[in-house]
Parts: C-alpha cells; sequence; structure tokens
C-alpha cells in the first residue's frame, strides 16, 4: 500500500522533524470550552507539502519534541520492548477503571502532536501508522471509547476518529454536530459509486441521538470491511484533508487494503483556531477494566510520494 516505513525513513533523512531542541510548551485559553496549545520561546518551521513526521518509537522514551504530553498520564504510557509491529518497541498508553484525566465523566490518557508541528486544517497531509489494543473493550453502547483521532483547534468533537463502540472498530467523520460511521470492522454493505450516509449512520451529537443528514458521501471498495486490531495489529494509513462546505477529503486504507473515500463537509464551522492536530492513545467514558493501546512506525507527510498506492488508491 505504501512505502514501507524503514524505506521512508530512509528517504527523509534528517529533513524529517526527529527533535525540535529547547522546547517549553505551556497552555492557553481558546475561546470555547478545549484548552489550546501555544509554543512558549520556539518558532516552528513552516510546514511545507514536503515536510514530515516520522517516529518509529525505538527510544526507551517518548520523543517529547514530537509529542505533547499535557494530556497523557505519568507512569501509564512507555516505550514498550515487549510488543512491536517492527524493530525493537513500540508506544503503549494505558487507562484503567480508576483513571480519569478529564473530569467526572471521562477518562483520557492521550499524546499529541508538539504544537510546533500542528498544520493549518484543510491542508492536505498522508498519516499511516500500526496499532493494537489489548485488555478491555467496551461490551456495551458507547461514543466515546476513541483511540487516535484529529481534532480542529478549538473545535468539538474529533473531525476523524478511530472508535469502538460494543467491541466493534469504526472510523468517523464529523459534519459539525453530524456523526457519520464511514468504516467498520462489521462492514457497512455499500460499495462504489458514491452513496451518501444518512439514518442509523449519521446520528446527532444529543443525548436523545437522533438520526441526521449530513452531505457527506462514501465510496466504498469492493471489500471494504476494516480489520480488528484486538490483540493484533493494524496497518493504517490515511489521506487526510478537512474541509467545509463539501471541500473535505478523507480517504482510508487499512492492511494496505483500500477502503473507502470520503467526501463532502468534514470539520466544524465553529472552530476558533486554524489548526489541526492528531492524538493517539485512549479517551473513553468512566468504565471499569484496564485497555492497553499501541502505536508504532507513526509516519505524517504532505504527499502521496511516501506511499505506493494499491487496490483503489
Amino acid at each position: 500500500m505504501y512505502a514501507s516505513y524503514h524505506s521512508a525513513r530512509r528517504l527523509l533523512g534528517r529533513s524529517a522533524a526527529f527533535a525540535l531542541g529547547g522546547v517549553v510548551l505551556v497552555s492557553a485559553a481558546c475561546t470555547t470550552a478545549n484548552a489550546g496549545l501555544v509554543a512558549k520561546s520556539f518558532s516552528p518551521p513552516a510546514y511545507s507539502p514536503s515536510a514530515s513526521l516520522i517516529d518509529g518509537f525505538e527510544s526507551p522514551k517518548v520523543n517529547r519534541s514530537m509529542w505533547w504530553l499535557g494530556q497523557a498520564q505519568k507512569g501509564q504510557f512507555w516505550s514498550d520492548a515487549r510488543l512491536a509491529r517492527s524493530d525493537r518497541r513500540s508506544v503503549a498508553v494505558r487507562v484503567g477503571a480508576a483513571m480519569r484525566g478529564c473530569g467526572a465523566k471521562c477518562q483520557r490518557n492521550e499524546l499529541r502532536t508538539a504544537p510546533g508541528y500542528r498544520i493549518r486544517f484543510g491542508q492536505e497531509a498522508w498519516y499511516n501508522f500500526s496499532f493494537r489494543i489489548d485488555g478491555k473493550l467496551p461490551a456495551r453502547h458507547t461514543g466515546r471509547w476513541v483511540s487516535g483521532q484529529w481534532k480542529q483547534q478549538c473545535g468539538g468533537s474529533p473531525f476523524l476518529a478511530q472508535r469502538f463502540d460494543r467491541g466493534v472498530f469504526q472510523i468517523t467523520v464529523q459534519d459539525n454536530s453530524c456523526r457519520v460511521i464511514v468504516a467498520s470492522s462489521q462492514g457497512l454493505g455499500r460499495k462504489l459509486p458514491a452513496t451518501r450516509l444518512t439514518g442509523h449512520e449519521a446520528r446527532q451529537l444529543a443525548k436523545n441521538s437522533k438520526s441526521c443528514a449530513s452531505d457527506i458521501k462514501v465510496q466504498y471498495s469492493s471489500n471494504a470491511t476494516l480489520p480488528n486490531p484486538y490483540e493484533k495489529w493494524v496497518d493504517m494509513a490515511y489521506r487526510v484533508r478537512g474541509g467545509r462546505n463539501g471541500t473535505g477529503l478523507i480517504e482510508i486504507w487499512a492492511n494496505g487494503r483500500f477502503i473507502a473515500r470520503v467526501t463532502g463537509s468534514i470539520g466544524y464551522d465553529y472552530a476558533s483556531g486554524p489548526h489541526q492536530y492528531f492524538k493517539f492513545g485512549i479517551y473513553r467514558a468512566p468504565m471499569p477494566g484496564t485497555s492497553v493501546a499501541r502505536m508504532d512506525r507513526f509516519m505524517r507527510t504532505g504527499s502521496m510520494s511516501m506511499f505506493r498506492m494499491i487496490d483503489g488508491g
């Protein structure tokens, strides 16, 4: 599906962002309820289509120049030498029943791309990483079990998210308050051409969770069922370009297989900041049991030049 992680690392070399050096991060209030981030005493390099981030997590410690740890819980994330997708290590993030991290109504333990490496919302970027989930998964319905998400600065819920609901792996896309399931490990039963999603696959973000309509359209491959990342590695790749007024585009691959192409209004009209960022870990509603999310071979690049597409790309 894409160039191997090691090939990409060799090609990118030191042009990839491996370290910023001397970055001091502080939080700053946004105009919405969500907190934004700024970098103190640091001017980040201008992001260009060729700029890339790459991390194989081979260091004994998490690279703090690349990952902001303000939402990571001390002692509950580590460089894991026991399980890796390749080479020797991955990064592991754990959430247990007693953990909170975001108030009484949720449990959070996440790494976030550092503020100096945020990109503008609407700027196209390509991501690939391997991940797996071990431990407890939700057996009941929940809209709040996320492991991997893309967020607008000071926006609402992630405009693109990897979720688990009743133990089923799903990918959702946000159109303001309308959340659309665009892929699932149980399959959605649709194929090309594009299908506009409404009804049970598009739900309003409200307590009554009523159905809602969206202009989001999804084109599925002939085999659009996601692999299950529970207790085994799954290789994910995304082409991500958020955008309102029908300009958004997301393409999804899993284990080298094209899954879906999503177009339409993606994101929020009311986000108060111009940037977006990626987070990985676990964000869930309070529930019993311990879960561990692991990620390996993370890469973000500005174009498809580092990816070798097959099967519908």
